[in-house]
């Protein structure tokens, strides 16, 4: 049988219950920022490849609920980044607006003009250029 137990009986148990937990954690040393990133071309084709692996991901998902999928389109979809990284070879590590047109003008020639993925790239780059907001391979 279950002992009866008074609310004042409860009342110090959980006073006593609290006082014996580990006080709260503080915040600790501030760490400094590091230098201030940069985005280049480079990190730009990785996110486009990023942006193709996922369109290729949901284009087929849509398709294999049709009993079919398109095997080839990710393979199609690297040889033409990897035209864009050839055409960008000599502008790979620089983060300015003339290396960016570089980069925009070599995926307005290996790609469609309203091709989502590269959309996206493309307004990305211009954030950054405009406003200097790093880019992000996140679907908005």
């Amino acid at each position: 049988m279950a002992k009866a137990v008074s609310l004042q009986e409860l009342a110090n148990a959980e006073t006593q219950l609290r006082n014996s937990q580990a006080p709260k954690a503080t915040k600790g040393p501030k760490i400094p920022k590091g230098p201030k990133q940069e985005a280049t071309v480079d990190t730009f084709l990785m996110v486009l490849t990023s942006k193709l692996v996922q369109y290729d991901t949901r284009e087929m998902n849509r398709e294999m609920k049709h009993g079919r999928g398109n095997v080839y389109r990710l393979g199609l979809l690297f040889e033409a980044q990897n035209k864009v990284t050839a055409d960008c070879a000599d502008v790979l590590n620089r983060s300015d607006a003339a290396a960016m047109n570089v980069l925009k003008q070599s995926l307005a020639r290996q790609f469609t003009r309203d091709f989502s993925p590269v959309t996206n790239v493309v307004r990305q780059i211009d954030s950054w250029v405009k406003d200097g907001r790093f880019p992000s391979i996140i679907r908005k």
